[in-house]
């Protein structure tokens, strides 16, 4: 996924830290009311604000079905705990479970409210952005299996990631129709909902379409909020990946570089200015100005920033792309001893079978067998795909 994410209507409701540690009723309790789930909605979300995900999840999960028994599923509270169990839900990861929810909370929605109510609109929004992170993992998932050599499911995983993308463009439509009639094209709202429309394109592989799309929505809000306003940023990062797998290294490179510009102006030490400077140093390395992508790697990775230090996953992807670029430039034995760490760091960090450890094994593999090593990895490897 893009590195400045983002999720229709979703900015109003994140970010709460509340300190309070109040334990929710259970089910059976007799004196649940709306303000027993409100305070419970606030109990979760100081949970997440503490990294305690978990628990937040499991205070919602229990006071969902007492909410749903003692108020109504079409009680606004009932529903806002919903919501915000979905999120939950998907900051887990667990999308096949927030899909389920949004659906329920979309029906019920659209029951009370009815389909142009902007409620309903940002729940089917909220819905189609889930959708659509869910076909986009699926996608990650055909292409593990392609480089495992499973070639059928792999093919089973991409029809099925298609389908899941299909419905989350046909949702972001409706949403889109019903916004512009009533809302206008210019809107925010109707802007934010045109570029998840293109990210889904984007994830569909098209890549015009979605360029196209990216590129009227900027330029609408850049008329209506200034060069250098703060909405534009995923737009902005999003092209600049787009011109990328168009070919378009110099527009791509133009775009990392006009981002920087906007970031540095907020704050000296945000973390996206570090992905920012790695995309930019790729882009270098792309362009075949090796000694300038690497060079602008080890600043990185010796200055770093709170956020990305010893095995934080942009650290290591800082790593795994130095690695290539050493053995690149012809310095195998470099890249090698890069690739070793990395791989070890993401075995501890991510498992012996994520996606991306699978990849710096297959790099150390390959080097190993031009370098004629013959370490106890290779002989037990079967190296068939380089990523």
């Amino acid at each position: 996924m893009a590195a400045f994410p983002s999720s229709d209507d979703d900015s109003s409701t994140s970010g709460f830290k509340f300190e309070i540690r109040a334990k929710p009723l259970p089910p059976e309790s007799t004196s649940n009311t709306p303000n027993t789930f409100t305070e419970t909605i606030h109990t979760a979300q100081s949970l997440e604000g503490q990294g305690r995900l978990s628990e937040a999840v499991k205070c919602l999960e229990m006071a969902l079905p007492a909410a749903r028994d003692t108020l109504g599923l079409h009680h606004p509270v009932t529903l806002e705990v919903m919501d915000f169990l979905r999120r939950a839900y998907g900051d887990q990861g667990r999308l096949e479970d927030a899909v389920k929810l949004l659906k329920e909370v979309l029906e019920a929605r659209y029951q009370v409210s009815g389909s142009d109510d902007a409620s309903t609109l940002n729940t089917t929004s909220h819905l189609a952005w889930t959708l659509a992170e869910q076909g986009d993992s699926a996608k990650e998932k055909s292409s593990f299996q392609a480089q495992q050599g499973n070639i059928l499911q792999a093919k089973s995983i991409a029809n099925e990631a298609l389908e899941i993308l299909r419905q989350a463009e046909t949702l972001y439509t409706i949403v889109f129709d019903s916004r512009s009639k009533a809302l206008g094209n210019d809107h925010p709202d109707t802007l934010q909902t045109a570029a998840n429309l293109a990210w889904v394109y984007w994830k569909q592989g098209r890549t015009g379409d979605a360029i196209e799309l990216f590129e009227t929505v900027l330029r609408k809000r850049e008329q209506i909020l200034g060069q250098g306003h703060p909405d534009k940023l995923w737009i902005i990062n999003s092209l600049a990946k787009l011109y990328q797998e168009d070919g378009r290294l110099t527009a791509a490179e133009e775009k990392y570089k006009k981002l920087l510009e906007i970031l540095k102006g907020f704050k000296e030490r945000d973390p996206r200015i570090y992905v920012t400077e790695h995309d930019l140093a790729w882009i270098y390395g792309l362009q075949r100005r090796t000694d300038e992508a690497i060079e602008t790697l080890e600043e990185l990775l010796k200055k770093g920033t709170e956020d990305t230090r010893d095995e934080h996953p942009q650290t290591l992807r800082t790593m795994y792309n130095l690695a290539y670029l050493y053995y690149e430039k012809g310095d195998a034995a470099k890249a090698l001893s890069v690739y070793r760490d990395v791989y070890t760091r993401r075995q501890r960090v991510l498992g012996e079978g994520h996606p991306d450890t699978v990849r710096s094994l297959l790099w150390m593999c390959h080097i190993e067998r031009g370098l004629g090593t013959r370490g106890t990895l290779f002989m037990s490897t079967e190296v068939s795909t380089i990523d």
